[in-house]
């Protein structure tokens, strides 16, 4: 049984959409945070953003 985190850090996320078939780094989704056409996230802290998973496969499908 495998165990999902419900959140995922940018650097996760990234990973995470490139398992699912959509290469993305990082900084690109460091990009879409600031320009938007990237997935939902939330801030955590001051400087962290955090992304759900089901919010991830959302907009896979989308692209």
């Amino acid at each position: 049984m495998e165990i999902r985190k419900e959140y995922l850090t940018r650097g996760q996320a990234a990973e995470y959409c490139i398992k699912q078939g959509l290469p993305v780094s990082p900084k690109t989704l460091a990009k879409y945070a600031c320009v938007g056409g990237g997935p939902k996230f939330r801030k955590f802290g001051t400087t962290r953003m955090i992304y759900k998973i089901e919010d991830l496969d959302e907009w896979i499908e989308r692209r």
